[in-house]
């Protein structure tokens, strides 16, 4: 084989692996964006007009994303990585804040009602953890691309340049 020849296979895989890497990150950066930054600011939002708003958005971002149903991991399938079940979670979360947006708040029982209710979904939605990307992965084409991608050029890559080395002797 020719020097330039494996030099130019090893520029090829290093293109492909770049573009796979960039895809990934910028595919966890839209997951982050869209899902967990949503549920992470309703978890921390003071009221529940904010915390509907910050849910609604979460709602949305799944619905648009396709995690409505289905799992996140393809063996070993449990509760913790349904997205059904996380999606219900995130619905009644929501219907629960709805609820204490009509709550009369001017007596000092439905104040202390609605901190206490507002804490208690704060808190689920403090475990509530949603595997958003890995569900991307799985459940889209591109993410099987990249992965291929990545690992077929670094295969190739790899060989390439162990095969230029011994070829034209260079020192390892």
């Amino acid at each position: 084989m020719k020097k330039g020849f494996l030099i130019s296979i090893i520029a090829i895989c290093a293109l492909v692996f770049l573009v796979s890497t960039l895809g990934w990150e910028f595919t966890k950066y839209v997951m982050v964006r869209d899902i967990n930054a949503n549920l992470n600011r309703a978890q921390v939002a003071s009221n529940a007009e904010d915390m509907y708003r910050f849910l609604s958005k979460l709602k949305t971002n799944m619905e648009f994303y396709g995690m409505t149903e289905g799992y996140s991991i393809l063996i070993f399938q449990t509760p913790n990585n349904d997205m059904g079940e996380i999606y219900l979670a995130v619905v009644r979360s929501q219907e629960r804040i709805g609820e204490l947006l009509t709550l009369d708040t001017s007596t000092e029982t439905g104040k202390l009602t609605y901190d206490t209710r507002l804490d208690d979904v704060r808190g689920t939605l403090r475990e509530l953890e949603i595997p958003a990307l890995s569900f991307w992965w799985i459940h889209n084409f591109l993410g099987w691309l990249m992965i291929i991608g990545t690992c077929i050029s670094s295969i190739v890559g790899l060989a390439a340049m162990i095969l230029l080395a011994l070829r034209f002797n260079f020192p390892f």
